[in-house]
């Protein structure tokens, strides 16, 4: 009898250590699976952030690209924007059809994807290509004194500087660099090569600034305290 329970106790033991064992070995399976799940897991979801991130990147720059070629396919100009303009007529004809919104943010946009190396090259670049050399010699600043037409009073001069403001040139950067430009007209017409000329004892033909009759003036809040460049 005793050896009977004696058997039947170690074979209990015998299944219960069989049993553990197992368990044990089970557990570890699991323990390992379940570890390997969460590294994939842990690897895909790091996938998924990166290729997150490199859309978002994607999108900004064909945001800007669009941005950029938005002067060619979306804003088409008026044909009647005939430049560089030469005569008064030209100016008022530009002026025309500048109260059209449309058209104005078009030339605005037009004249900014001219660019440039630096600020004052930007705005020159938009002032070359609205002005003829010689047509330029009619303006200043203000247009003080009667003689000349005051550039500050036409909308082009309007869209040149919203133009140079989209790329973060100050309106009195602006504005500093078309006096300047405006003021030198006359070297680049021939004015500089005169008087040397004259220093040097020739005889140059004279060339004045063109015969314009004078436009009626728009009024202009701009305040000009540099004389010089007026």
């Amino acid at each position: 009898m005793m050896t009977g329970v004696k058997d039947f106790r170690e074979g209990s033991m015998s299944v219960v250590r069989h049993t553990s064992a197992a368990l044990e070995h089970t557990t570890a399976q699991i323990s390992t699976n379940l570890q390997s799940q969460y590294e994939r897991d842990h690897a895909l979801l790091r996938a998924v952030e990166e290729l997150k991130a490199l859309v978002r990147q994607n999108n900004l720059l064909l945001q800007a690209l669009t941005r950029r070629q938005q002067p060619v396919h979306e804003l088409e100009l008026s044909e009647t924007f005939q430049f560089p303009m030469d005569t008064e007529e030209d100016l008022q004809r530009v002026e025309n059809t500048l109260q059209d919104k449309t058209q104005e943010k078009a030339l605005t946009t037009f004249l900014s994807s001219l660019g440039g190396c630096n600020p004052g090259d930007v705005v020159r670049r938009m002032l070359r290509h609205i002005l003829t050399n010689r047509f330029s010699l009619c303006f200043n600043w203000l247009g003080r004194g009667g003689k000349k037409l005051s550039f500050a009073a036409y909308k082009i001069c309007q869209v040149v500087r919203v133009a140079a403001a989209t790329h973060k040139i100050s309106a009195s950067d602006c504005e500093a660099t078309i006096k300047t430009w405006l003021k030198c007209s006359g070297d680049r017409s021939g004015g500089r090569k005169r008087r040397a000329e004259r220093l040097h004892g020739g005889s140059p033909q004279h060339t004045g600034a063109p015969q314009q009759r004078r436009v009626p003036q728009l009024d202009t809040s701009s305040d000009d305290s540099d004389s010089s460049l007026e």
